[in-house]
């Protein structure tokens, strides 16, 4: 499965598809439950993304695109679709794609994430994204 932006996890619910982040830290739980409530995003009951649920299933906590959570296991059972903490692109990701030569399957590289310097000077990374997700 390919890495996704927090707007486009929001989008799938309008379309039809529910989907989860898996969060097996409190801090990936904090990150992205501040992320939802930056986008004005509520809980299922209409209450602020500030009130924050990780205890209740700790390492196995799941958020959904319909503003619930639960366990792992409940969103496999369902078959819903499970994004791994580590596949959300925030907005606050400050990478760049850069165009290459010929296309293959992925026409960009990504510079590492080093803003104080020059991109000319920085190492790059093959493309681990699809390349719609060219941001500035």
């Amino acid at each position: 499965m390919g890495r996704i932006t927090v707007k486009e996890f929001w989008d799938m619910a309008d379309n039809g598809i529910i989907a989860a982040i898996h969060c097996n830290t409190k801090e990936k739980a904090k990150k992205l439950l501040a992320e939802f409530d930056k986008m004005g995003k509520y809980w299922v009951t209409g209450t602020s993304y500030r009130n924050k649920w990780w205890n209740t299933c700790k390492d196995e906590t799941c958020y959904d695109n319909e503003g619930r959570f639960n366990n792992q296991c409940y969103y496999r059972n369902m078959g819903n679709i499970i994004y791994e903490f580590e596949d959300i692109i925030f907005d606050d990701d400050k990478t760049v794609c850069i165009p290459m030569q010929k296309k293959t399957s992925c026409s960009h590289r990504l510079p590492e994430n080093r803003p104080n310097q020059n991109v000319k000077r920085q190492k790059l990374l093959l493309c681990s994204i699809r390349c719609k997700y060219k941001t500035k």
